[in-house]
C-alpha cells in the first residue's frame, strides 16, 4: 500500500495506492459524452414532477416507501459486527430534539463532534451508519452529537440544515467553543452538514473541523462519475434515484441554490476540510469539485482518493475502512485539540 501526497497553497491531494478495484470505471470519451447525455435526459424528474401535479401521489408515496425501506434492509451490519462497533461506547438521550449522543468510554474533554447521516435525504439513520459514527467517535475520542435531521419530502430544503444548525447553536449556548465543535457528514448529509457550517460562520460561528465523506453537494448532478457508473450498472446508486431524491428534498428550490447545494455557495473562511472519496465512488467529481471550490476560496482542505472503494465504503468492515476511519480519527484529534481523558464512571 503507497500513497502520494500534493501539496499546494491551502489544498493537499494524497492519492492511495490500493489494488485494482474490481469494478470497471467508465472512462470518458466521445461515446460515453453521448451516452451520459441521452442518460440525463431519461432520468430527468419531469415524470416525477408530473405525477405530483396531477396528484398521483401513490406513486411517488410507493416509491419513497421502497426508498426507506431499502436502506433499512441493506444497510445493516450483522449481529457481531454491529456488537464490535458499538463495545466501548454508549448511546444516551439529549435534550435536543431529534438526536441523541454517542459516547465513547475514552474521550478528550473539551471537544465534541456533530454527526450528520447520509440516506438521500430521504431516510434515516441506518444501523450500519450508527454502527460508523460509533467507530469514528471512538477514533476520534470524542463525545459524538447524532442528529437526526427532519426528512423529506414530508420537509424539504432547508428543514434538515435548519435542525443540524439548531443543534450546533445548541451546544454553543451552553458553554461549548465554537473552535471545539467538529462536524462529521456522509453522502448526502454531507450537503445538510456544509449548509449549515456555512450559515453558522457567516453569523460569527467558526466551528474547528469538518469531515466529509463521499460527499453528494452537488444536487444539478453535474458530475460525470454518477452519470458514467450509473451506465455501466456497477453501481447501486442510479442517476434516477438521485434525481427523484434531489427533487424530494428541493420541492421547486433551485438546484444551484447554495442551501441545498453547498458547493455553489460562499465557502470563504470555512474551517480545516478533509474530505473522502474513492475513484470508483459515484459521487468522485462532487469531491473533486468541492475541494476545488473551497480551494479557490482559500481555505485548507485535504482530499484523500482512495484507488477503489464503494460509496461511504468507511461503512464497511475490512482493512481500508478501519484505516480510513483511524485518519478521520486522528484528523479531528489534531484539529480540535485537545489532551485524551478517560470520562468519570
Amino acid at each position: 500500500m503507497t500513497s502520494s501526497i500534493t501539496h499546494t497553497i491551502g489544498l493537499h491531494i494524497e492519492n492511495v495506492s490500493l489494488p485494482r478495484s474490481r469494478l470497471p470505471f467508465a472512462r470518458a470519451g466521445r461515446a460515453i459524452s453521448i451516452a451520459i447525455n441521452r442518460a440525463i435526459e431519461r432520468t430527468t424528474v419531469a415524470g416525477a414532477v408530473r405525477a405530483q401535479e396531477s396528484g398521483d401521489g401513490a406513486r411517488l408515496a410507493r416509491y419513497l416507501a421502497r426508498g426507506r425501506a431499502m436502506h433499512a434492509r441493506f444497510d445493516r451490519p450483522s449481529p457481531t459486527q454491529m456488537s464490535v462497533a458499538l463495545s466501548g461506547t454508549q448511546i444516551v438521550s439529549s435534550s435536543h430534539v431529534r438526536s441523541a449522543w454517542m459516547r465513547p468510554d475514552q474521550i478528550d474533554e473539551g471537544a465534541v463532534l456533530v454527526y450528520v447521516h447520509g440516506g438521500s435525504f430521504i431516510a434515516e439513520r441506518s444501523p450500519k451508519l450508527t454502527a460508523l459514527i460509533a467507530r469514528i467517535a471512538k477514533s476520534a475520542r470524542l463525545n459524538t452529537l447524532m442528529v437526526d435531521y427532519r426528512l423529506a419530502p414530508e420537509h424539504p430544503c432547508p428543514a434538515a440544515a435548519d435542525d443540524v444548525e439548531a443543534a450546533v447553536r445548541d451546544l454553543i449556548a451552553n458553554g461549548q467553543a465554537p473552535d471545539r465543535v467538529g462536524i462529521v457528514a456522509e453522502s448526502a448529509g454531507a450537503s445538510i452538514a456544509l449548509a449549515a457550517t456555512s450559515r453558522l460562520r457567516a453569523s460569527g460561528l467558526r466551528l474547528g473541523a469538518a469531515c466529509l465523506l463521499s460527499p453528494w453537494t452537488d444536487l444539478a448532478l453535474t458530475g460525470r462519475s454518477a452519470a458514467a457508473r450509473s451506465i455501466a450498472g456497477d453501481s447501486p446508486i442510479s442517476m434516477e434515484s438521485m434525481a427523484i431524491c434531489a427533487h424530494f428534498y428541493l420541492q421547486g428550490r433551485s438546484p444551484l441554490d447554495p442551501i441545498a447545494s453547498p458547493v455553489y455557495g460562499n465557502l470563504d473562511d470555512l474551517p480545516p476540510l478533509l474530505i473522502h472519496t474513492s475513484k470508483t465512488d459515484s459521487l468522485h467529481d462532487d469531491a473533486c469539485l468541492l475541494a476545488d471550490r473551497t480551494h479557490e476560496a482559500g481555505c485548507a482542505v485535504t482530499l484523500r482518493v482512495w484507488s477503489r472503494g464503494s460509496h461511504v465504503f468507511e461503512k464497511l468492515f475490512d482493512q481500508q475502512s478501519e484505516r480510513a476511519i483511524a485518519d478521520v480519527g486522528m484528523f479531528f484529534r489534531e484539529r480540535l485539540g485537545v489532551a485524551r481523558r478517560a470520562r468519570p464512571g
